[in-house]
This record gives structure tokens, C-alpha cells and sequence, in this order.
């Protein structure tokens, strides 16, 4: 932590949204707002990457050396939580490792507006453009057309092409489940054709009950998806549970 770090550092971790006046920052240092040492820095720089803001550029160095440890750190807590099927690792554990972790890997947070974020190239800046356009969901972002992206973002041709061919190379999945004499048969497929660079990735899915009863947890490589030539197709049996059955897809 350096002396010249403290106060744009405080600057961020008291920063607001305009709208409600809610913090930016989800998980805020208490108090006075000041950043007193290295891990409340880390503290902020992740949430301040993850909620999209505009960081100052004395921080490029340390959020690179920050999200090269974080990530892999995340997959080893995933991994670990995910094997481990004590009560203590709760279903709301395991939901919530798998979107922390695939927050971390995208650099936004799991449930953010700012979804054109994951976007090699697309700042907090164009980022907010793009909200600011009514650009919150990838459904909306894939209906953009060329000439729309660039309208929202103040940039020139090709910029919308290149970007709009980025945008279709994101995984887009399809999950399917029915329940059939006792069993629940489970489907994922993958809708597009997805670049080399993005195919190494850990697909997890959950199946459980009411009161967050853990039925199934498996995890599949992107690679196998992309390989098969039909769905990847699960059936488990459900025994004695009743009710309603809930599925739950999250990728890292």
C-alpha cells in the first residue's frame, strides 16, 4: 500500500450510484472509508474492477498481479467446495462459489448490467455506454446490429463488426431437464461455435430440491460440449424426493 494510494482508493470505496445513492462498491471497508492496508486494497480493487469503475491507471500493474492469483485461487476454492459434501457446504455455498469465481474470470460481477464487460477491449467506458443504451442482457447485446454498437458507443466502422463478431463468440448455452418415471434427465448443449482461446473453461451444474437438498453436482469441460456431436445427456434417479427439482448452470 502506497502513501499515494490511500486517497483514490477511498475515492472508490465510497463511491455511489447517481440513481439510489446505493455504493458501488458491494462489500465496502466500514468506517471512515480508509484504506489502511495491502488486503483492504485488494479488497477494493477487486469490487472496484468487478462493479465496473473507472480505476486510475496507478493500479493497471497491481489489478493484473491481483486477478492472475485471484483466479486461480477461485478455482481451487470451487474445486474444494465442490468435492466436499459435509452439511456445512450448504447448496448457497456452492451457487455462490461457482458465480464468484465466474465473476472473477469475467471481471464483472455474476448478476451485473455491464455484461458486454467480459469483452476482450470493452472498458468501464464503453461498458457504460452500452448500459446507458438499454444494453444490459446478452440476449439484447447479441440483437444489436453493427451499425447500433457503434451508434451507442461514439466509435467508427468496423469497430461494430469486430465487436459484433466477438459478442457471437461468447458461449451460448442450452439446458433442458424432465422428470420421467422417477428419474430426472438432465440436457446441456452449446449454440455456437466458440474461438480455441475460450474452449478451456469448467462448466458446473447442481441439481437439488426443495430445502436445498443437494440431488446431483457434476462438472464438464467446455471441450466435451463443443466435441459431441449430440447434447450431453445426464439421468439420475430421484428415489423418494418429491416436489419441485431445480437445475443450476454455471461456467467459470
Amino acid at each position: 500500500l502506497r502513501p499515494t494510494d490511500k486517497t483514490p482508493l477511498k475515492l472508490l470505496n465510497k463511491r455511489k450510484n447517481k440513481s439510489d445513492l446505493t455504493p458501488i462498491i458491494r462489500y465496502p471497508i466500514p468506517g471512515t472509508g480508509s484504506i489502511k492496508t495491502g488486503p483492504e486494497k485488494v479488497t477494493v480493487l477487486i469490487q472496484a474492477t468487478l462493479g465496473c469503475l473507472e480505476i486510475p491507471t496507478q493500479f493497471n500493474m497491481d489489478i493484473a498481479n491481483i486477478f492472475s492469483t485471484v483466479s486461480r485461487l477461485a478455482k481451487f476454492l470451487l474445486d474444494m467446495v465442490m468435492a466436499d459434501s459435509s452439511a456445512i457446504m450448504s447448496l448457497s455455498t456452492k451457487k455462490n462459489c461457482i458465480c464468484f469465481a465466474a465473476s472473477l474470470k469475467a471481471k464483472v460481477w455474476w448478476d451485473s448490467e455491464h455484461i458486454a464487460r467480459q469483452i476482450d477491449n470493452i472498458g468501464p467506458s464503453l461498458s457504460s455506454s452500452l448500459v446507458a443504451g438499454g444494453v444490459t442482457s446478452y440476449e439484447k447485446l447479441l440483437s444489436c446490429t453493427s451499425a447500433k454498437l457503434e451508434d451507442l458507443t461514439g466509435r467508427r466502422p468496423p469497430f461494430g463488426t469486430k465487436l459484433k463478431s466477438q459478442i457471437e463468440e461468447l458461449p451460448n448455452f442450452e439446458l433442458g431437464a424432465e422428470i420421467r418415471d422417477g428419474y430426472i434427465n438432465v440436457l446441456i448443449a452449446i449454440k455456437n461455435n466458440v474461438p480455441p482461446k475460450s474452449r478451456d473453461r469448467d462448466i458446473w451444474y447442481l441439481i437439488f430440491a426443495a430445502l436445498d437438498e443437494i440431488i446431483h453436482i457434476q462438472k464438464i469441460n467446455l471441450r466435451i460440449l463443443l466435441g459431441a456431436t449430440s447434447p450431453f445427456s445426464k439421468r439420475i434417479k430421484l428415489g423418494s424426493i418429491k416436489g419441485k427439482i431445480s437445475v443450476h448452470l454455471g461456467k467459470r
